[in-house]
């Protein structure tokens, strides 16, 4: 029995080495990440519904995505109501503004909105 105690935890050592070596790193993440937009480029709107929700400034954004996680549609419809933020088509094409890390300020170039400025998400910027 004493033999065997050392060639268990020798085992258990080589295992957890083992399980330790072969994680994923998080550079081989199966997710994909957009890249951040670059000022000056266009690109199109999407999003898991069919329109796009475009905030016209970051605060609005902020409180846009606080709606948005809390499931609350009826501030995002009421933000929309009183012009706080437009609806534009899955898409649509926007020019990057500013690219930044997370958000991006950008003006809608096609469709009824064409002209408008507006933030989103980086995610949202294909």
């Amino acid at each position: 029995m004493k033999n065997i105690v050392p060639l268990i935890a020798v085992i258990l050592l080589l295992l957890g080495f083992w399980l330790i070596c072969n994680q994923p790193s998080a550079s081989s993440s199966s997710s994909y990440q957009n890249p951040r937009p670059v000022t000056g480029e266009t690109k199109s709107l999407h999003t898991s519904s069919k329109m796009v929700v475009v905030p016209k400034t970051r605060e609005i954004l902020d409180r846009t995505i606080q709606f948005g996680l809390a499931g609350d549609d009826y501030g995002i419809t009421k933000q929309v109501a009183v012009g706080d933020c437009f609806l534009v088509d899955q898409g649509t094409t926007a020019l990057v503004i500013n690219g930044g890390s997370s958000v991006s300020e950008i003006r809608i170039k096609s469709g009824p909105m064409d002209g408008q400025v507006g933030f989103v998400p980086n995610d949202f910027l294909k």
